[in-house]
């Protein structure tokens, strides 16, 4: 077991067991019109398992740390659902155009140096008129937390990998989608996090 991984891994957990208590209530009614098959980007050990309906009759976890993978590949007697744990980069999905139902990510394309490529790929695979649901830090528009936001964020990356400036809105609204129904500027000090959905 590489050593790093598995530090990353406990840190992915601790962390997001800590968001996902700010957002609890909140998950119930964002996944609560799921269905069919649906994908996640990097869902870390299955924090989001708990909140999905009895709608959804396939999980696929896109998940690159492989101590993660396996850990959530553990989870798969817990929940209704068959559940597949795929060790895999979300820039290159392994699975045919318009063959899933959504696709969703929690904190993670904050994450990703290459969001235009994910969301690409995210597009891709979705069915015609699939969504794409995502919880997500993103560059604050209020002019004095985005400075800090930029001071702050070299150091944020390298301890845990978040980019607190990275525009990730800008880079959904050039992606091309359909639609985009959104919430921004719910503020938690430096963190400013949007909920939204995108139709294909």
């Amino acid at each position: 077991m590489n050593a790093l991984h598995f530090l990353r891994a406990v840190c992915v957990v601790i962390n997001g067991n800590r968001i996902n208590e700010r957002v609890f209530a909140f998950k119930y009614r964002f996944f609560a019109d799921l269905h069919g098959t649906v994908v996640e980007i990097g869902p870390g050990a299955g924090v989001n398992l708990q909140f999905f309906p009895q709608t959804v009759s396939s999980y696929i976890g896109i998940e690159p740390n492989p101590v993660l993978c396996r850990w959530l590949k553990r989870r798969k007697d817990e929940y209704h659902l068959p559940i597949q744990a795929v060790n895999a980069e979300a820039d290159k999905l392994p699975y045919s155009s318009e063959s899933v139902d959504a696709v969703i990510s929690t904190f993670v394309l904050c994450h990703i140096p290459d969001q235009k490529q994910v969301l690409k790929e995210i597009k891709r695979v979705l069915k015609p008129g699939g969504r794409f649901l995502f919880i997500e830090h993103v560059a604050s528009r209020h002019y004095w937390v985005r400075k800090l936001q930029d001071l702050i964020s070299p150091v944020s990356c390298r301890l845990q990998g978040c980019r607190l400036n990275c525009d990730t809105i800008q880079s959904i609204r050039e992606s091309g989608f359909a639609s985009l129904k959104m919430i921004e500027g719910n503020h938690d000090k430096l963190f400013t996090i949007a909920f939204g959905t995108c139709t294909k």
